[in-house]
């Protein structure tokens, strides 16, 4: 075990990531014209999880993503309308079914299944800043999230299924 300070570091660093992407496909979009800013913004996300999840530098063996997902999902305060509560709404689920389940996994599940419901329900009911064509591929963006997501949690959700799970505080 690396000890607390380094996984947190490690985490903060993870979101980073995320943010930072965003932050330059933001500035990238308002520095040149004709581009399609949402659209710019979801290939920066793609790249950013995809890097995260599968690293040249390790050998394509890297992180579940959830972290790294979560700096895009904080990002989108910088959006207008509703897509703050996003943030709002991911750290309060991850926090509460983490805090009462004591599973990180399941959290981190739940989370990101949540942001992907979350998304389709703000985005039919125009809550999104998004034009028809441009929320359709958002939401095949965000479930394939949601797919690499839960798909890097198999071995959790084998051992959450069979009670194997270790929880926080746990020893080894």
């Amino acid at each position: 075990s690396i000890g607390v300070k380094a996984a947190v570091i490690t985490l903060l660093c993870d979101i980073l990531k995320g943010v930072v992407v965003i932050l330059i496909a933001i500035l990238i979009g308002n520095i040149v014209d004709g581009l399609d800013d949402a659209l710019l913004v979801q290939l920066a996300g793609i790249f950013v999880i995809i890097g995260h999840t599968f690293p040249i530098f390790f050998g394509f063996k890297g992180g579940k993503g959830i972290a790294a997902t979560s700096g895009l999902v904080i990002s989108l305060i910088l959006f207008p309308k509703y897509c703050f509560m996003f943030t709002i709404f991911g750290m309060v689920t991850f926090g509460l079914v983490t805090k009462f389940s004591r599973y990180v996994s399941l959290g981190s599940i739940t989370g990101i299944i949540g942001f992907f419901i979350e998304f389709v329900i703000w985005g039919l009911v125009g809550w999104l800043p998004l034009n028809n064509n441009e929320f359709i591929e958002a939401s095949i963006v965000v479930l394939l999230f949601v797919i690499l997501g839960v798909a890097r949690h198999s071995g959790n959700i084998k051992r959450l299924i069979n009670g194997t799970e270790r929880k926080i505080g746990e020893k080894k």
